[in-house]
């Protein structure tokens, strides 16, 4: 038991070691070209897969950012942000008691009682540190982006029926490591503020579970889980006007 906790402590110790190392080394690429930026905001979330529809479940974007001006048109942005995400559906008054078994299979997977009330209600919460790589296409106050982010799971709530917490499961169902790929608009509200759209969608499958049919306990079905993700946030850009690296190679610095 000694060993499975160290072992776990070791590994998000390492985790963060190598997050606190990208971050600092992009700020060292250096001080007076790399902008820092503040990010909060929210996201609309679901899950596809989870037989839940709509962007429902509400949760905080926050962090910070680096941001490299390769020049006027050009940058690469490196974040580290929490990311609150999941799936939300509210009860429903389906009227449908099962019972724990059926035709001697037992198919109550939440606890030990002879049956239990179905009534759609679902809260999952999916909590990650995430590092995007974004590269934007800077237009005036307007920039597009595209790029690709790595979220580790760090904490899973998962609630069904109302009552039936079921984090015993999720603890082990969901997968520690996602991989996303991202689209993302910026418009400059006033100097240094932005407000950023980005839209992101998984690349590997979070979790494979099965459902059963309600009204057919014998018939089941697989499905693969993605976080499906719409943020809107503000961004704070410090230094928001300085050099770019194409401008700074091209001075001559007196001797």
């Amino acid at each position: 038991m000694q060993l499975l906790f160290y072992s776990m402590f070791m590994k998000k110790k390492i985790f963060y070691l190598l997050l606190m190392f990208f971050t600092g080394a992009t700020f060292s690429v250096n001080a007076q070209i790399v902008r820092g930026a503040l990010i909060g905001g929210v996201n609309l979330s679901q899950v596809d897969g989870d037989e839940i529809y709509g962007f429902r479940q509400v949760g905080a974007n926050v962090g910070g950012a680096a941001i490299i001006p390769f020049t006027e048109h050009w940058t690469l942005t490196l974040e580290t942000i929490y990311s609150m995400e999941g799936a939300k559906q509210k009860a429903k008054n389906l009227g449908i008691w099962e019972h724990s078994y059926y035709d001697s299979i037992w198919i109550n997977p939440y606890n030990d009682v002879d049956s239990f009330y179905l009534n759609g209600a679902y809260n999952l919460r999916l909590n990650y540190v995430r590092i995007p790589i974004v590269a934007h296409y800077v237009d005036k106050k307007f920039s597009l982006g595209g790029g690709v982010e790595y979220g580790r799971l760090v904490n899973v709530k998962e609630q069904e029926h109302d009552i039936y917490n079921t984090d015993f499961i999720a603890d082990s169902a969901y997968n520690k490591n996602d991989l996303s790929i991202l689209a993302d608009v910026k418009f400059q509200i006033y100097k240094g503020i932005y407000l950023n759209v980005r839209y992101s969608y998984s690349l590997l499958k979070i979790r494979e579970r099965t459902f059963r049919d309600v009204y057919n306990l014998r018939k089941t079905t697989n499905r693969k889980q993605y976080n499906n993700i719409l943020t809107l946030r503000l961004i704070w850009v410090i230094n928001d006007k300085g050099k770019t690296l194409q401008r700074q190679s091209k001075e001559v610095l007196p001797y």
